[in-house]
């Protein structure tokens, strides 16, 4: 069809971006017929124009790598039987639209919940360095694998926001320190663009005496060592003091509680035990 003077028309072209980054081209533009308009550059679009958070990605075959940065992972509690919350996070360099997909590895075998550990997940976003203004990102369970948690956000993660996954567990033995992986999906509105996948860093601090006990699976079972019980008077009726002396292995926190066992005879409320 011919083309009205003084009218814009769009034509839209799909195309399959190429399998590796790189800087839009020159795209021209020229008309052949009975009238020829000879090859023009066309404006590919600016360093201000974004697509998924990305600067100048709406420039016509710019492209880019997506990739999740800043990956850490940690835990709060080291120690066999407590309950301990398994925590990741990741910084995006793009924006992750609803529908998009992350995976999380390596937390000990877990299955991905759906009623069992580590259960159903908490998890939330905020800018990288703002603790206290943190929001609540709604997800949905997404295919399910042994050994990965995969989950299917609801809401938009801007590129440079940090996205943060709360895991809950309980230590049921000790284990060394866990390799946690991470990978995505972008859901890009005309399919999905899967994301370069990170190790993530562990935390590096010691938690309650326990060296790296920062970092996820990181699990000991707690000691008291070198503990030896003596007393004042062996005498038969008489007051008698037991002194226990003990070490622990780690820190014993503030609230937590000692109990003696085998004070067989001693008249005190439990001739067994003392808490």
């Amino acid at each position: 069809r011919s083309l009205a003077e003084g009218r814009v028309y769009v034509l839209a072209v799909n195309v399959s971006n190429p399998a590796s980054p790189q800087a839009g081209p020159t795209i021209g533009i020229e008309a052949r017929g009975e009238v020829s308009i000879g090859w023009a550059e066309m404006e590919t679009g600016g360093d201000g124009e974004s697509r998924l958070g990305v600067p100048g990605g709406a420039r016509a075959l710019e492209v880019r790598r997506g990739g999740l940065v800043a990956v850490r992972a940690g835990q709060t509690n080291p120690f066999v039987g407590g309950r301990n919350t398994v925590w990741v996070s990741a910084v995006c360099n793009c924006s992750l639209r609803p529908g998009s997909s992350v995976a999380v590895r390596g937390l000990g075998g877990w299955s991905g919940g759906r009623g069992g550990e580590p259960g159903k997940p908490r998890v939330w976003k905020r800018q990288p360095g703002h603790d206290e203004a943190r929001e609540e990102v709604g997800w949905g369970w997404g295919e399910e694998k042994a050994g990965e948690v995969n989950l299917t956000l609801g809401s938009e993660i801007e590129a440079g926001e940090e996205l943060v996954i709360e895991l809950d567990r309980t230590n049921t033995e000790e284990r060394e320190e866990a390799t946690v992986e991470v990978e995505g999906v972008v859901h890009t509105g005309q399919g999905g663009s899967s994301l370069a996948g990170a190790t993530a860093e562990s935390e590096e601090g010691s938690v309650l005496g326990v060296s790296r006990g920062g970092a996820p699976l990181v699990i000991r079972q707690a000691r008291l060592e070198g503990a030896t019980a003596r007393q004042s008077s062996p005498t038969a009726g008489e007051d008698n003091e037991i002194r226990v002396k003990l070490q622990a292995k780690y820190t014993v926190v503030e609230g937590s509680r000692l109990t003696v066992y085998g004070l067989v005879g001693s008249q005190t409320g439990d001739t067994e035990r003392l808490e």
